[in-house]
């Protein structure tokens, strides 16, 4: 038996396409897949620290990390130009390390080099008011 829209059914009852789609269904296994890994309380040590800058970035001018397709990007990267801020655009699908190395997870996130690292703006909002704070 297995629950089917509600109800318990029997599994030699289904329609040829559930059963079939029964049958080839996989088990994940979260322990080894090679997407994002399960961070476990012990883990929180090893997860690098937002203000540390990574050693194969240059990190000589802020990055907009942005896609290609995204409305607020183009928002983002407006304010930018408007505010005459220095930046470089990077679509985040061509820069995946850059991505992972500064634990981008949504776009636009825009990241300014700090002295003892850097700080990372997420969302429209959050770049509007660094950018808001600059011109004071």
């Amino acid at each position: 038996y297995s629950r089917i829209t509600g109800y318990y059914r029997p599994v030699q009852n289904w329609n040829d396409g559930k059963v079939q789609e029964f049958k080839d269904r996989k088990e994940y296994n979260l322990a080894v897949s090679h997407l994002n890994p399960v961070r476990h309380p012990g883990a929180a040590a090893e997860a690098p620290a937002e203000t540390a800058a990574p050693a194969s970035a240059d990190a000589q001018g802020m990055l907009l990390f942005a896609t290609a397709t995204c409305p607020n990007c183009k928002l983002a990267a407006a304010l930018l130009e408007k505010a005459g801020a220095k930046y470089d655009k990077l679509i985040a699908e061509e820069h995946a390390d850059l991505v992972e190395s500064y634990g981008i997870k949504q776009a636009p996130t825009l990241v300014v080099p700090t002295t003892d690292g850097y700080e990372k703006y997420r969302g429209v909002s959050d770049i509007k008011k660094y950018l808001s704070t600059l011109a004071q």
